[in-house]
């Protein structure tokens, strides 16, 4: 009995021995191979991260919308709360300032009155992240050099019609089809814009002024304040701000600006810089007036045929001179017909004086829009940038 319980404990030490000297070799091997893979890997650049650009997944997904700057005077607000009260056609987005989720943004935006340099710029993180340059302001205004910029960004925001992603200070849309062509973003502005009626005569007391402008910034390179002095020689210009002798407030009581542009026949909307399609707030703040507006002046470089409702403004440039602007102006003011047919436009149109909202549905909308990379349509290093050269150049704006 002694001599069989021997010989098992043998067998079991034996078997033993074995099977440990196979775990030894195994464990040998498998380490010797991530050795091996982990030295072939050494120094390779960390896989970027891939952007279900144009996929179901991009559809429902949550892009990241990253505010590199702060955009602090643009009411820009951080998470998905504009895109579900903007009532944008894709909602799935979510606006941030936190810079840390860079590499895990689809898109990434600049405000350039913020970056004016590009060593302000972070390293691009993925080919398919898509850089917007966003400016509000014309090219004569920017403080930075366009050409040290060519290349970098994707994608432009900005005033003009024929950017990537429109950036208006207003707009103006047919009244009748309002609710079947517009999203509903566009109601924020225009709802309370029904009222708008066609004004009487113009023959009460506080409607006997002629013209008035307000205006904070004295010198411009459009000289638009050599223009005005040359016009008061004619007709009586009342000036409101810190170029004038008179004085407004902010807001809606009855010294405010809005208040005093009522008691005139004509308001002075002139641009600071005439460059193609600037046309700002200053137009369309009048424009969506609802009590009895007085009628807009533009000096600018836009075709305001196509920025403002028909036969709504008095473009000074249809007139060779101040002189002839004025007599005309006159003539309106003894006109009663002829004056109200510049409000006739309030019959069919309705004015949004905020291009914020669809300017944010756009970007998200975009954010979504299949990867010409990912696609395969474009290797990285083909992808085509903006030309800042040529689409933000001085050169095409006077003043």
């Amino acid at each position: 009995m002694q001599t069989t319980s021997f010989r098992r404990s043998r067998i079991v030490a034996l078997l033993g021995t074995l099977l440990a000297g196979m775990l030894t070799l195994s464990l040998y091997w498998t380490s010797s191979e991530l050795h091996a893979k982990d030295k072939n890997q050494k120094g390779k650049a960390r896989p970027p991260v891939q952007f279900p650009f144009g996929t179901d997944d991009s559809i429902r997904k949550v892009h990241s919308i990253l505010l590199w700057d702060s955009f602090s005077d643009f009411r820009l607000e951080d998470g998905t709360g504009m895109f579900t009260r903007f009532k944008c056609p894709q909602k799935h987005c979510t606006m941030t300032r936190n810079r840390s989720v860079l590499a895990d943004s689809p898109v990434v935006l600049f405000h350039m009155r913020e970056t004016t340099s590009p060593d302000q710029l972070p390293v691009r993180g993925n080919t398919q992240q898509r850089w917007v340059f966003a400016m509000k302001e014309p090219p004569v205004y920017s403080e930075f050099d366009a050409q040290s910029f060519n290349g970098l960004f994707d994608w432009t925001m900005t005033y003009r019609p024929d950017s990537d992603i429109p950036w208006p200070y207003g707009s103006f849309y047919l009244f009748s089809k309002l609710k079947s062509t517009l999203p509903d973003y566009h109601k924020i502005k225009t709802e309370s814009q029904k009222s708008q009626t066609i004004p009487d005569d113009g023959t009460e007391p506080r409607r006997q002024k002629s013209v008035t402008w307000i205006v904070s910034r004295c010198k411009s390179g459009s000289k638009r304040e050599d223009f005005v002095a040359e016009l008061q020689k004619y007709i009586d210009v009342d000036v409101y701000g810190r170029c004038g002798p008179l004085r407004c407030t902010r807001g809606n009581g009855s010294d405010s600006c809005q208040a005093r542009i009522k008691d005139y026949h004509f308001y002075l909307a002139f641009e600071n810089s005439f460059c193609p399609d600037y046309v700002t707030e200053k137009l369309y703040k009048v424009l969506a007036m609802e009590d009895r507006p007085p009628i807009p002046v533009v000096l600018g470089g836009a075709d305001y045929s196509k920025l403002a409702p028909p036969h709504s403004v008095i473009n000074a440039r249809d007139f060779p001179d101040p002189q002839t602007l004025a007599n005309y102006l006159s003539e309106l003011t003894e006109d009663k017909e002829k004056y109200n047919e510049y409000h006739e436009w309030r019959r069919k149109y309705r004015i949004s004086i905020w291009g914020t909202p669809s300017a944010i549905c756009k970007i998200c909308s975009k954010a979504h829009e299949p990867s010409r990379v990912v696609s395969g349509v474009l290797e990285p290093d083909e992808i085509p940038r903006v030309d800042l050269t040529t689409f933000w150049s001085k050169e095409s704006c006077r003043g």
